[in-house]
């Protein structure tokens, strides 16, 4: 009886779900952040006003982050040298 092949998911090194996470959308993102947050302070920020000064679409943008909060805290940290991909 020949053996069941190995799932995916437990391959080393491969990727099973979703899509490769752009660096350069991750980046025009990060700057549209900073930008509207000088502009309209943390209230008046939205990741929908996010979406269309970076060019990225909010639903890329919610790959990369989980909440508005998680955004302006990363691109803080990317503004400070203190952070990363």
């Amino acid at each position: 009886m020949p053996t069941p092949k190995e799932p995916d998911s437990t391959r080393r090194g491969t990727r099973t779900a979703g899509r490769v996470r752009s660096e350069d959308a991750r980046v025009a993102t990060l700057e549209a952040d900073t930008e509207l947050l000088e502009e309209v302070g943390y209230r008046g920020l939205t990741i929908k006003g996010i979406a269309p000064r970076s060019g990225v679409a909010k639903t890329t943008i919610y790959r990369w982050w989980a909440s508005k909060g998680a955004l302006v805290m990363d691109a803080e940290l990317v503004m400070h040298g203190l952070g990363g991909p």
